[in-house]
Parts: structure tokens; C-alpha cells; sequence
């Protein structure tokens, strides 16, 4: 699990997997703070993803594969001590993914055929505020 840097902004954006992706965003405290908290949040997300999957008709254990690297993330106490701002996991079939994120994000679990990347987009813009005519 590493913080989220440009190449992997633009890897994750051209991902050719095969099969359905799955993008999940948890906002989570630092150290020192309710983490407990953080990893109910990640399991409920993972069972509304997992819900999403079983009404796009994905069986059971093709469910359970798929979201096996973030429901071992969920139980695992030590990665809950070294948090950030937020969380994002991208899965798809035989790949996983783990960011860190110096920023808060929305709490989000989304399946499709792309990963969803917008959330932290305003990290690659720096601090710059622009307008757009």
C-alpha cells in the first residue's frame, strides 16, 4: 500500500483488464484515531460492491475471488494503523491494487468495465486554481 502517484494515475486510467473493475474509496483518519471505524466502512462498502456484482450476475465465488485482497485488507490491523486521508482500492480479475491518499474522499463503491479515478484527480493539478473560458 503506497501513496498514489501520476504513473500510476495513468496506468490505472489505460487498465485493459479483462472483466469487471472495482473501484472503492474510503475516507480514513490517521493515526491515533477511531480506525476501527474505517475498516466497518471498507466492509460496507465491499458488501455494497458485492451486491453490485451479484445483480450484474457474477457468481459467488467469482464474487469472492475478486474481493478477496480487500477483504484481507479489512482484517488486517496493522495496515489500519498507518493510514492517510483516504483509501482507494481497485480490483479486478486476477489484479489488486491499494492506494493511500493524502486527501479526504468520498465514500464509494463502484463497479464497471473502467475504474473510477476522478475522486482524486485534483492531485495531479497541484494547488493552482485556473479558470476555464
Amino acid at each position: 500500500m503506497d501513496l498514489i502517484t501520476r504513473t500510476d494515475v495513468l496506468d490505472l486510467a489505460h487498465h485493459e483488464g479483462a472483466g469487471t473493475c472495482v473501484s472503492v474509496f474510503v475516507p480514513t483518519r490517521r493515526r491515533g484515531h477511531d480506525t476501527a471505524g474505517d475498516a466497518l466502512k471498507l466492509k460496507n462498502l465491499l458488501d455494497d460492491a458485492e451486491k453490485a456484482l451479484a445483480g450484474d450476475g457474477m457468481r459467488r465465488p467469482d464474487i469472492e475471488e475478486l474481493l478477496r485482497p480487500a477483504r484481507e485488507l479489512q482484517h488486517d490491523a496493522m495496515a489500519w494503523s498507518h493510514m492517510s486521508d483516504g483509501l482507494v482500492l481497485f480490483l479486478s480479475p486476477g489484479w489488486a491494487t491499494v492506494y493511500r491518499l493524502p486527501i479526504q474522499v468520498p465514500a464509494l463503491a463502484a463497479v464497471g468495465d473502467r475504474f473510477v479515478i476522478t475522486p482524486f484527480l485534483r492531485l495531479l493539478g497541484g494547488q493552482e486554481q485556473y479558470l476555464l473560458l
